[in-house]
C-alpha cells in the first residue's frame, strides 16, 4: 500500500511539472518575459536559478531595447552576476545597460547603470575608471536635480582622491559635497550623509598632519549619529590622532573602549582594525600584549579574506619590529605589505611600504634621504594654505550672519506687511457687512412689498369682485332675490377672506407641527376632494428646524391651493419619509394636470425649497395629473 502511495505521488508532482512548463508554453512572447522577469526577482530562489531565470528573459526580448522589460533585465542580469563574483560579465551589462539607457533618454536607469560601473570597479581595485564613472554620475545626478545621489557620488569620489594620493582634491570634493547638503532639509539620509564628509575630512586632516582640525570634524561627526557602527569608526580615527600626537594613553583607552564594545560584533572589520591599532599604541608604550593583539588582529583579517587589512596590520608589525631593532623581522612584515600594495594597484600604500623598507636600509645615504624628505614633506605640508574645510567654515559663518541681518530686515517688512494686511482685512470686511446689510435690507423691503402687491391683488380679485356683485344685487330691488342668496355670498366671501389671512399670517410651528399640517390638509377636504397622507405620524418633527418646518408649511400650502384653483383633482396623496437624514414629500393628485407653466404660486415654491438648501421638481401633463417631489 505504501509504494502504491508514493507511486501515485510521484505521479501527481511530474504531472504537476508538466502543467507548469506546458502552460508556459502557451504563453505569448510578453507574457514569457513578464514570467521569468518576476520570477528572477524572487529572492527566495538561489542566484544560480536566478540567473538562468533572467537570461531566458533576455533570449526572449532578442535585443528588442522597445519592449518595457529590456532595461530592467539587463540591470537584473548585471546584479546577479556581481553576486556571484562574476566581476567581468557583471561589468559587461552594466555598460550594455548604460548604452541602451542613454539611447532611450532613461535618465533613471542611466544613473543606476553609471553606479553599478563606479561600485563594481571600485570593489575591483580599478579606482581610476571608478573616479571616471562616479564623476559622470555626479554630474548627471546634478543635471536630474537628484542631490542626493550627487552627494553619495561625491563621498566616493573623495574617497578614491584620497586613496590614490590627492589630499587636496580629496579635501574640495568633501566640502563640495558639504555645500550640497547644506542646500537640502536636514533627515535621516542627510545627518548619515554628513557623518561620513566629517569622518572623511577628519583622516584628510590626519594625512595633512592637521590634528586638531581632524579631531573637530570627528568631533562633529560623533555629535549628530547615535549609530553604534559608526561611533567605533569615529572612536577608532579620533584614536589614530591621538597616537600622531604621541597622546598614546588616552589612544590606548579609546581602543580599548571600541575593542571590547564590537568583541562579538558581526561586523569583523571594526572588531579587527579596534584590535590592530589597540596593538599598535600598547607596541608604542612599550607593552609586551602589543605585538600579541598585532598578529591576532592579522591572525583575523588574513581568515577574513581581507586585503588593506592584512596590509595596515603588516605595516603595524613592520614597525613594531624596526622600533625594537629586529630588521630580519620588520623587512619580512615590510616585504608582505610592498606586495599586497602592488597587488591592490595602490600607489600610496607602494610609497609607504618602499619608505618602511628604506628606514630598515644600512645605507646612511638613504637614511638622510629618508629624514630629510619627511622633514620637507613636513614643513610644506604646514606652509601650504589649501584648507577648503576651514575656508569652507568661515565663509559660512559669513553667510550666517549676512542671512541674520538680512532675516532682521525681512521680519520687520513682513510684519509691517501684516498690519497692513490686518488692517485691509478689516476695512474690508466692515464695507463687506455694510454692504450686506443694506442689501438685505433691500431685499427684505422688496419682499414685504410683493406680498403686499399679491394680498392686493388677491383681495382685489377674489374679494372686493364679490363683494361688488353682493352690492350690485341688494342694489337691484330684485324681488327674487332672498337674504338667503346674500347670506350665502357673504360666507363665500368669508371663506376667501379666511383663506387668504391663512396663507399669510404667522405660524406657530414649533407646539405641534403634525396636527398643524393635517389641519392645513385636511382643510381643502371637501365632498369632491379626498385628502390622504401617509407616514406623517413617523417622523420626528422635532430634529427639524423650524425654518425648515416653516418652508414646508408654505410650501404645501401653496400646492393644496394650486391644486383647487386649477386641478379639479378629486383625490390627492401627500407621502411624507425619511432616508439618509433627508426629509422626503411626495405630493400627487389625479387632477387635469397641464403643460407646466411656472406662475407665481410654483415660483414662490421653488423659492422657499431653495432657501432651505432643499429640492423640488415638478412632473405633469395634460390629463395625467400633477406631482412634486420635496427633498430638504
Amino acid at each position: 500500500m505504501k509504494i502504491v502511495n508514493k507511486s501515485f505521488l510521484f505521479f501527481c508532482l511530474i504531472n504537476l511539472f508538466l502543467s507548469s512548463v506546458l502552460s508556459q508554453e502557451t504563453l505569448n512572447d510578453e507574457d514569457s518575459i513578464a514570467f521569468y522577469y518576476k520570477k528572477a526577482k524572487d529572492k527566495t530562489i538561489g542566484f544560480e536559478s536566478r540567473l538562468n531565470l533572467i537570461s531566458n528573459a533576455l533570449n526572449r526580448v532578442n535585443n528588442n531595447t522597445e519592449n518595457k522589460y529590456f532595461l530592467q533585465i539587463i540591470n537584473t542580469k548585471s546584479y546577479l552576476h556581481y553576486s556571484l563574483k562574476q566581476t567581468d560579465s557583471a561589468l559587461i551589462f552594466a555598460k550594455l545597460l548604460l548604452d541602451r539607457s542613454k539611447e532611450s533618454e532613461d535618465f533613471k536607469m542611466q544613473k543606476l547603470a553609471l553606479k553599478k560601473l563606479a561600485d563594481y570597479n571600485r570593489i575591483n581595485l580599478d579606482y581610476i575608471e571608478s573616479y571616471k564613472y562616479y564623476v559622470n554620475l555626479k554630474e548627471l545626478s546634478k543635471k536630474t536635480e537628484d542631490t542626493l545621489s550627487a552627494i553619495k557620488a561625491l563621498q566616493f569620489i573623495s574617497s578614491i582622491q584620497s586613496v590614490i594620493g590627492l589630499p587636496y582634491e580629496s579635501e574640495a570634493s568633501a566640502v563640495e559635497c558639504l555645500g550640497l547638503l547644506d542646500e537640502i532639509n536636514s533627515t535621516s539620509k542627510v545627518l548619515k550623509s554628513k557623518v561620513g564628509i566629517y569622518n572623511q575630512l577628519g583622516i584628510i586632516y590626519k594625512d595633512l598632519k592637521n590634528y586638531q582640525r581632524a579631531l573637530i570634524l570627528y568631533n562633529k561627526a560623533l555629535a549628530i549619529t547615535n549609530n553604534t557602527g559608526y561611533i567605533s569608526t569615529l572612536l577608532n580615527n579620533k584614536a589614530n590622532v591621538y597616537r600622531e600626537l604621541n597622546k598614546f594613553e588616552e589612544a590606548e583607552k579609546l581602543l580599548d573602549s571600541v575593542y571590547k564594545r564590537n568583541i562579538n560584533n558581526k561586523n569583523s572589520a571594526i572588531r579587527n582594525r579596534a584590535l590592530d591599532n589597540l596593538g599598535f599604541v600598547q607596541s608604542k608604550l612599550d607593552k609586551e600584549i602589543g605585538i600579541q593583539n598585532l598578529k591576532l588582529a592579522l591572525k583575523y583579517r588574513e581568515k577574513d579574506n581581507d586585503e588593506f587589512g592584512v596590509y595596515t596590520s603588516c605595516m603595524h608589525i613592520g614597525e613594531h619590529y624596526l622600533n625594537k631593532n629586529e630588521i630580519k623581522n620588520a623587512r619580512f612584515y615590510a616585504l608582505k605589505a610592498f606586495n599586497i600594495a602592488e597587488k591592490l594597484e595602490s600607489k600610496t600604500y607602494t610609497l609607504e611600504a618602499l619608505e618602511l623598507l628604506n628606514k630598515l636600509s644600512d645605507d646612511k645615504y638613504v637614511k638622510e634621504y629618508i629624514t630629510l624628505k619627511d622633514s620637507i614633506q613636513e614643513a610644506k605640508l604646514k606652509s601650504t594654505n589649501k584648507y577648503a574645510s576651514v575656508k569652507y567654515d568661515y565663509a559660512k559663518q559669513t553667510l550666517l550672519a549676512k542671512e541674520n541681518e538680512l532675516e532682521k530686515e525681512k521680519q520687520k517688512r513682513l510684519k509691517f506687511v501684516y498690519l497692513a494686511g490686518i488692517i485691509l482685512i478689516l476695512i474690508s470686511a466692515a464695507f463687506l457687512y455694510f454692504l450686506l446689510k443694506a442689501k438685505h435690507k433691500k431685499e427684505k423691503l422688496q419682499q414685504v412689498f410683493n406680498t403686499e402687491a399679491r394680498i392686493s391683488k388677491k383681495v382685489h380679485d377674489e374679494v372686493a369682485n364679490d363683494v361688488y356683485k353682493v352690492m350690485t344685487k341688494l342694489q337691484s330691488n330684485d324681488s327674487s332675490i332672498s337674504n338667503d342668496f346674500v347670506l350665502d355670498d357673504l360666507e363665500s366671501i368669508y371663506t376667501k377672506t379666511r383663506d387668504i389671512s391663512r396663507e399669510n399670517n404667522s405660524i406657530e410651528v414649533e407646539e405641534d407641527f403634525e396636527n398643524l399640517i393635517t389641519d392645513l390638509l385636511l382643510s381643502f377636504k371637501n365632498q369632491s376632494t379626498n385628502i390622504i397622507t401617509k407616514n406623517l405620524s413617523n417622523l420626528d418633527w422635532t430634529s427639524i428646524s423650524a425654518l425648515k418646518k416653516m418652508a414646508i408649511y408654505r410650501v404645501l400650502q401653496e400646492l393644496m391651493v394650486n391644486m383647487k384653483k386649477h386641478s379639479e383633482a378629486s383625490f390627492v396623496v401627500v407621502n411624507f419619509s425619511k432616508k439618509n437624514e433627508k426629509l422626503i414629500i411626495k405630493y400627487t393628485d389625479n387632477g387635469k394636470g397641464s403643460t407646466l407653466k411656472k406662475a407665481n404660486g410654483l415660483d414662490n415654491v421653488e423659492n422657499r425649497i431653495s432657501a432651505i438648501d432643499g429640492t423640488i421638481t415638478f412632473e405633469t401633463e395634460s390629463n395625467k395629473g400633477f406631482k412634486a417631489l420635496i427633498i430638504v
